[in-house]
This record gives C-alpha cells, structure tokens and sequence, in this order.
C-alpha cells in the first residue's frame, strides 16, 4: 500500500510468517494512534492499553523502549500519520494450543493520515449483534469479524458510522467508535463489560469529564435511551470526538458540552 511503513521485531519490513498465528486465529492485540509532529498522541495511555490487553490474553508485553524505538524510526521525519501498533504470538504450528513460551511478533506501522470526516456525523443502526464474552470485552484483539460485517453495511449509505447492540439488545458502540450521550446534566457511556472494545479516548474522556465535576455515568443502555438522549457524540483515536447531527435519518442537536470536552480531550492527549 502506498505510504504505508513497517518494522517487524525492530526491523524494516514487510510480510510475516504465513505461520504467524495472528494470522490463523486471530491471536494478538492492536491499538491505532494519531502522529502529529513525529510525536504519538496520547503516547503512555496507548502504552499502558496494549500492556493491559497482552496482560488478560496472557500474551508477553513489549517494552515501552521497544515501542518507542519502532515510532521514532517510522517517524523520524517529524511528520504526522498514524501509528498502528500490533503483538501476536508469534509462529505456531497447526492447532489452537499455544507455546508455553511464545516468541511474540511486534509489528509498528506509519499509515498516511486518514482523510478528513464530518464535524459532525450522521449515523444509523447496523444489524449486526456482538457476542457477549466477558473474558474478551474491552480488549483491542485481532479477531475484528463482527466490526467488518458491520462496517460493510455503510455501502450504499449516507451514514458516517453505524450503532451496533449486543445480542441481548444493550448499545455497546459504533462499528469503529465508542458512544457518549447527554441525557439533563448527565453524561452517559455504555458498559463494556461483556462487549465492546474500551478505546483509548473513551478512556481519557471518561477521567477528564470526572476531573472537571461532570456527572459521567458507565451503564447499561437501551437503544430508547440513545434515541431519546438530549445530545450524542461518538469518538475514536483519529475522530476525536465527533457530534451526532443525525440518527437513521433524524436530526439530533448538537450539545455544547461536545465542544467542552474535545478541548478537554485536546488538552489530555498532547505529548
């Protein structure tokens, strides 16, 4: 792909063992992260967040020197991009079972920046349902299936994202975006405790809306609850946070308190 770098294990490349059992099952974590100026964006949460999900999938951690090494070699030029950072187990021969003592593959990416989005964003319901695993929620692994079925529903459409519930019904998130709403003074974020990926931003969201005495709430919500929400937002690594101007074809206002915390945000993710 055009623009596009890599470093497998510190070292220029690009492939991989066709052995690589990210490659069979899926077996690895990743996290996507913004590049201003040579310097990543929100640098240490992005660090902590991949350690986390190696340490629940068992998986040995890379060091933050070694991820720091990766990034400055990609973006050695001072330029801006996007990072995308992966760990798999490494190669395995055939079967699920794993090494007892896996030699993890790391991978750093450099892509281009991605082409500018909506200030605000119109959106609809996607009808594909998320597996409730509690063992899995809220990591970033590579086993990304239910998101591309989801995603593949924007075809045709004029929606920027699609909502997508678990299979009890519960609103969980977007396809590639975590959802806030505002409901009175509240601000509302679904729970991701048996599905969903826990983003980065959502995260840091989550501690700057505590930190400046908002009343931010992590619970279970309905798809009403969204329809019927005073405001919406959604937000991912690249988008930011970014207003809901429209649901499955209704208008929705634009909350002031958007504008509040993509300052906040802003604030919180500079390196």
């Amino acid at each position: 792909m055009s623009g596009v770098a890599a470093r497998v294990n510190g070292q220029p490349a690009d492939s991989l063992s066709i052995l690589d059992r990210g490659l069979h099952y899926g077996d690895g974590v990743f996290r996507t992260l913004p590049v201003r100026g040579g310097r990543p964006l929100a640098w240490q949460a992005y660090q902590a967040a991949l350690a986390d999900d190696c340490r629940r999938l068992d998986l040995p951690s890379p060091s933050a020197e070694q991820w720091r090494a990766d990034c400055s070699a990609l973006f050695a030029d001072g330029g801006d991009g996007v990072l995308k950072c992966l760990v798999t187990r490494g190669v395995g021969g055939r079967g699920y079972r794993p090494a007892a003592t896996p030699e993890i593959t790391r991978i750093c990416l450099r892509y281009p920046e991605p082409p500018t989005r909506p200030a605000a964003l119109a959106i609809g319901w996607s009808r594909q349902l998320l597996g409730r695993n509690r063992q899995l929620a809220g990591i970033k692994h590579l086993n990304r299936l239910e998101q591309v079925l989801a995603a593949r529903e924007l075809e045709g459409t004029d929606e920027d994202e699609l909502l997508l519930c678990d299979e009890n019904g519960g609103v969980i998130s977007g396809s590639m975006s975590n959802l806030f709403l505002q409901r009175g003074g509240q601000l509302m974020t679904p729970s991701l405790e048996f599905a969903g990926i826990a983003g980065v931003t959502r995260g840091l969201i989550l501690e700057q809306a505590s930190r400046a005495g908002l009343d931010v709430h992590v619970t279970d919500l309905s798809r009403s609850d969204v329809e019927q929400a005073d405001g919406l937002f959604l937000c991912n690594s690249l988008l930011g946070i970014r207003p809901v101007k429209q649901l499955d074809g209704t208008p929705r206002t634009v909350s002031d308190l958007t504008g509040t915390l993509q300052q906040l945000l802003e604030q919180a993710r500079q390196p």
